[in-house]
């Protein structure tokens, strides 16, 4: 599938866009098991904020490590319904505690991967 050649390939933005486009318009029963309970695993046992699993499930954000170190925005926020600015700078912590842990090039491939999209999107 187009998601599996993006995972290959290392391409966060990609990734991003057609996980939010298949969460969208998808069923989210279609997000690997895996993913759904490492989100679920942190939400519940690290963020004690379990009531918004399927917020992240159904809206895509199943890749931890490549929000921890991209952040989540306010209107992200708002959009997948965590309206609660306590609840999502508790979130934010524990994203940026996340991200801390992350080796080196986890985070350079993270960060390539968007840059490639980037100046892909400057040439159109």
């Amino acid at each position: 599938t187009a998601l599996d050649l993006a995972k290959r390939a290392n391409n966060g933005k990609v990734i991003e866009t057609i996980q939010q486009f298949m969460y969208k318009h998808l069923p989210h029963y279609m997000v690997s098991e895996e993913e759904r309970r490492q989100v679920e695993s942190w939400l519940s046992q690290t963020v004690k904020l379990p009531q918004y699993v399927d917020a992240f499930v159904t809206n895509g954000y199943t890749r931890l490590e490549y929000w921890a170190n991209r952040g989540i925005s306010r209107q992200e926020y708002v959009d997948m319904g965590i309206l609660l600015t306590g609840h999502q700078n508790m979130i934010n912590d524990y994203l940026t505690k996340l991200n801390s842990t992350l080796t080196l090039p986890q985070i350079t491939e993270i960060a390539d991967a968007g840059s490639a999209v980037s100046e892909s999107e400057d040439e159109d």
